[in-house]
């Protein structure tokens, strides 16, 4: 009789769990459908009179962060299924046919059961925010990150085309670099007052609605502070800048909201430059170590009675470093805009580089802003430039006068144990560098005229060849990155194109067969192109995949819900070609570093009619300068693209 109510009970418990489950399942589903319509009509309109109310109302009511045109509409999170049935389209052409079919069961699984669960958490989250992923974003992508900054998120950015002269009756009493110099301070004073002021205009939007401007107030004054664990962004609105010269640190001040005299500056630096200043003992490049241990030695600097020394330096707007170096090209700019330590505080959001020669360069920290902001500060520099020396009959020019800027020496007290540190990190630094190469090349033979008149997109055009380039080498199909402005929402930052599709696989396989008529070629770039422009034009309108599967893991760690599929090695897979297009006609844009071992750091600019400029990075194998070979069967790739349409 106790086995028949055992077993009674039994069936009646384990049959109130399954109805149970289900009823939970149909909730959850009915819960993500309302969401689902909630958020797509929040999203279409600028605000949502209930949800955004008393945002609105405070940010109407008190002085507003950032830019006046904050009323963008909110980031959108895409349905489960698209986001899903996007990354499975992704992964098929780098994967092997059983990998793949793995890989899909999977993803059903998860799309039936913790997914659903997963995506409501999410569309709960992003509910009271106008931007759900951005916070997240800082977090996760820059700040938990334990990595040296020197080669990970910083960036290097090039200067202008042209590279400028001296005015001859200032030529025996003013450097070039001292005037380029200057004129790059007196051009982020300028922008400094434009964003304090909110009428910074966007140089890549002709309508200032159109993109949000949010991140411009964070180009100036915005440091990474290394915290054990997790970095802090500080952001400072203290009147001064830094320059870095014969190894010391010199902090200059300025009068808030006010651009001093453009020989005020000149008379300043070479003022700063005559004196003899103790050094500093390099203590910069102690920013190269990984943050955990540049968080503990930067502790031991404040207990030598250095905290007001770091303060100076991290709360600046910006620095200059004068280099006593004169690189020859653009190429060995970029190697020591990137891989050389002289004077970088690689924490600074913007420092900005003055060769011996005059050429300019940038390093640039990514966590507060993306590239296309720091990009319209060396665009702007290129365009005062040519404005002033148009002014003064094709040279750089100044008025003569006295005045000088307030400036004072930043001195650092350092122990033994500092100053070991301070040389294991320039070991550990250069052992470092010499493991990358770059390659910076101009391609002659045609630039976005041409294939714009094939009525084809040139982002989509150079992206296919570098496909096609990779496949040349490496003889397959990889995880490719490239970036995708989503400045169209409210706060937005970025979101991944994924370049790589089975139309594109299909294409360099055809451009690798001989025996392929070129008329079939022809259809598959076509195909490979179209494809990729929409993936672009979704990723750029809220319907990426990386960004949301980033949502999901994150919500899925948050709630201890375990998930196969989010722990998969295909979702964990690093991307091998990272690339990123900087579409500035004054200069040659900027480059970063390989984002994975055996991968490439890509970046171009395709704004000239003429040509176009690749700045490539790859790691060195053995006696294999794998960025300059990647260059070369690049261009073979673009010259071989061409007689498609004109032979």
């Amino acid at each position: 009789m106790m086995s028949i109510y055992a077993s009674a009970k039994s069936f009646i418990s384990s049959t109130a769990e399954e109805l149970n489950d289900r009823a939970k399942d149909r909730v959850n589903r009915v819960v993500n459908f309302l969401f689902e319509r909630l958020h797509s009509r929040r999203v279409l309109s600028k605000e949502n009179k209930i949800l955004d109310m008393p945002r609105v109302f405070f940010y109407r009511n008190m002085r507003r962060e950032g830019f006046l045109d904050r009323e963008f509409v909110s980031l959108p999170i895409p349905t489960l299924a698209k986001t899903l049935d996007r990354f499975m389209a992704s992964m098929e052409p780098i994967m092997e046919v059983e990998e793949f079919l793995k890989l899909k069961s999977l993803k059903t699984a998860f799309e039936e059961n913790e997914g659903i669960e997963l995506q409501r958490n999410l569309y709960c989250y992003a509910t009271w925010q106008k931007n759900w992923l951005t916070p997240l974003w800082e977090q996760y992508a820059y700040l938990i990150d334990r990595k040296s900054l020197a080669f990970g998120t910083n960036y290097y950015g090039l200067g202008p085309l042209q590279e400028p002269q001296v005015a001859p009756h200032l030529a025996q009493k003013v450097e070039l670099r001292h005037l380029r110099a200057s004129m790059a301070i007196s051009t982020a004073l300028q922008m400094l007052v434009r964003i304090e002021n909110q009428t910074l205009k966007d140089p890549f939007s002709p309508d200032p609605t159109s993109l949000d401007r949010d991140q411009f107030s964070r180009l100036f004054g915005t440091t990474r502070i290394p915290k054990q664990q997790k970095d802090e962004i500080s952001q400072s609105k203290a009147p001064h800048f830094i320059l870095h010269l014969q190894d010391c640190f010199v902090k200059v001040a300025f009068e808030p909201g006010k651009v001093p005299p453009l020989h005020w500056i000149v008379n300043t630096i070479i003022t700063v430059e005559k004196g003899l200043w103790p050094s500093s003992h390099s203590v910069e490049i102690l920013t190269s170590l990984d943050r955990d241990t540049w968080a503990e030695y930067r502790k031991k600097l404040i207990d030598l009675g250095n905290r007001q020394s770091l303060e100076d330096i991290e709360s600046a707007q910006f620095s200059i470093v004068l280099d006593p170096r004169s690189p020859k090209d653009s190429e060995e700019v970029a190697q020591l805009a990137q891989l050389d330590s002289t004077g970088k505080w690689f924490d600074l959001g913007v420092e900005l580089i003055l060769f011996k020669n005059g050429r300019l360069a940038g390093n640039l920290e990514h966590t507060p802003k993306d590239a296309i902001i720091t990009a319209a500060l060396i665009e702007k520099i290129a365009e005062n430039e040519k404005l002033n020396s148009e002014k003064n009959g094709g040279y750089l020019s100044c008025e003569e006068g006295p005045g000088e800027l307030e400036f004072q020496l930043i001195r650092f007290q350092l122990d033994k144990e500092v100053q070991t540190k301070i040389f294991e990190a320039k070991r550990i630094f250069q052992e470092t560098a010499q493991m990358y190469d770059l390659s910076i090349s101009t391609f002659p033979d045609f630039g976005k005229e041409f294939i714009k008149s094939q009525k084809l997109s040139p982002d989509s055009f150079i992206q296919m060849a570098l496909q096609l380039t990779y496949y040349k080498i490496h003889k397959k199909t990889v995880l490719t990155y490239e970036t995708a402005t989503t400045r169209g929402f409210q706060k937005g930052r970025t979101e991944t194109i994924r370049s790589q599709s089975i139309f594109s696989k299909r294409f360099c396989e055809a451009m690798e067969n001989p025996s392929e008529p070129s008329v079939i070629r022809k259809e598959f770039l076509l195909k490979a192109i179209k494809y990729h422009n929409d993936t672009k034009i979704g990723a750029m309108t809220g319907e990426g995949i990386d960004r949301h599967i980033l949502g999901l893991r994150l919500t899925a760690i948050a709630t201890k819900v375990s998930s196969p599929f989010l722990e998969s090695a295909a979702v964990k897979q690093g991307f091998i070609l990272a690339t990123s297009q900087t579409p500035i006609e004054g200069c040659y844009g900027g480059g970063f570093l390989p984002l994975e071992k055996r991968g490439y750091g890509i970046s171009y600019n395709a704004a000239f009619t003429d040509k176009l400029v690749f700045m490539i990075s790859g790691f060195k194998e053995e006696q294999t300068e794998r960025a300059k070979e990647f260059c070369s069967v690049l261009f073979e790739s673009l010259a071989q693209m061409r007689t498609i349409f004109v032979d």
